[in-house]
């Protein structure tokens, strides 16, 4: 079955409540001292760049308030160059990025009158 753009902006949403809940009442000491923790936010992470990736084009024209490329740069960072990652630019996205693009993403559903659902796929 072919997903619809509404899966991944479904899985965006469902990953940043992942990262949220993960890291919610942790330092960033303790963020980067926790390699398995960094690892799931980071593929948390790359999750949501690989969904953008997918979006239509003509949605992400409809919605350039989004900073689509960038999130799409960081998945490629992630994928081709996992070595160069650095903790704080990640721990900077976790802390004033993904609420902004949270709330985007519901804007978006609101207004192309779609419904989401906090499932895992």
């Amino acid at each position: 079955m072919k997903r619809q753009y509404k899966d991944f902006l479904n899985d965006i949403i469902v990953e940043i409540s992942i990262v949220r809940d993960a890291t919610f009442e942790i330092t960033f000491e303790e963020f980067k001292e926790n390699k398995i923790l960094v690892r799931a936010v980071t593929k948390s992470l790359e999750i949501i760049g690989e969904a953008v990736k997918n979006l239509p084009d003509e949605l992400k024209q409809k919605y350039g308030e989004v900073e689509w490329r960038k999130i799409k740069g960081f998945r490629a960072v992630v994928s081709h160059k996992y070595w160069s990652i650095d903790f704080y630019y990640e721990w900077d996205i976790i802390k004033t990025k993904l609420d902004i693009l949270e709330k985007q993403i519901k804007d978006i559903f609101k207004k192309e009158k779609i419904s989401f659902n906090k499932e895992i796929k």
